[in-house]
């Protein structure tokens, strides 16, 4: 019982992790930096714990109870990875990347060829990413309006590319025009 208690953190920070951790939604300034790092420190102990109870043999061993340690420990394992790796939109080859052209308040788009996006939204001190689908006909994207909402309605639902730009169909000031830096 008692090594099924030092298996636990490792358990926890995997719940946490999977919950506290969108891949879709990144956010980055000092405080998140700080953050990761004293979670990243705290992970690290309860992992050193839990490979204690694993690989520490005790006199009354139980085999039922090592697999059930050993099963609790690698599921936790593979939900970290799982979250790091492939949950989310932010996978796939780079098609576009286009950018406002600000300096102080840089917004980025990138589209990927699987119809996925990250829209970056940049300030002097902080940033945050967002991800989702879109769909592209011809030369005109749909972007997900989920993540529309998110953006304080700064990114429009839909852009036309044109030679070197990424306009918005609706003409409103409050729109934001991309102009393309990269293309493959």
């Amino acid at each position: 019982m008692k090594r099924l208690l030092l298996i636990l953190p490792v358990a926890l920070f995997a719940i946490l992790h999977y919950w506290a951790f969108n891949p879709d939604e990144q956010a980055y300034g000092l405080l998140h930096f700080g953050l990761k790092v004293l979670f990243t420190f705290l992970f690290l102990i309860a992992l050193a714990i839990s490979f204690f109870a694993l690989l520490i043999p005790h006199h009354h061993r139980k085999i039922k109870f090592e697999i059930l340690l050993f099963t609790i420990f690698s599921i936790s394992i593979f939900t970290i990875l799982y979250t790091l790796t492939l949950r989310g939109h932010t996978s796939g080859k780079r098609w576009l990347v286009a950018d406002n052209g600000h300096l102080t308040d840089l917004t980025t788009l990138t589209l990927k060829e699987n119809g996925n996006f990250t829209i970056s939204l940049s300030a002097a001190d902080f940033g945050v990413d967002y991800s989702g689908e879109y769909i592209r006909r011809g030369d005109t994207l749909f972007i997900d309006q989920k993540v529309i909402a998110k953006t304080n309605q700064q990114i429009a639902s839909i852009y036309v590319i044109q030679d070197s730009l990424l306009n918005p169909v609706l003409k409103d000031s409050q729109f934001i025009s991309f102009k393309v830096k990269n293309r493959n």
